[in-house]
């Protein structure tokens, strides 16, 4: 029983000595205001970067899929050009050999 009470003293001692500890901080001093003002500035530029990078991916996101529907509407316009110079160079191969043909009747 003795050991039991003597443990109960030691623990309410030493509980006492922790409540005396903790309110009897001294107060911060310019090199801990520092510290924390140094923590929140990094934080706040870290969450500002996140911001930055989130935004900068969509727009170049948006960016790459107007630049890919242009693209698109390049090459099919192309297409179709070569498609009609296709068409009037065959056209002017057969006013050609037409010439050329009746050229050798006469």
């Amino acid at each position: 029983m003795a050991s039991t009470l003597a443990h109960r003293c030691l623990i309410a001692v030493g509980g006492a000595l922790l409540l005396c500890a903790s309110a009897c901080q001294r107060p911060e001093g310019p090199a801990e205001r520092a510290g924390k003002a140094l923590d929140t500035a990094a934080e706040k530029t870290g969450k500002a970067l996140d911001t930055a990078a989130e935004k900068t991916g969509k727009a170049v996101g948006t960016a790459v899929e107007i630049t890919g529907k242009a693209l698109d509407t390049a090459a099919e316009k192309t297409g179709q050009g070569l498609e009609k110079a296709g068409q009037a160079v065959e056209k002017a191969v057969e006013k050609t050999k037409q010439a050329v043909a009746g050229d050798e009747k006469k």
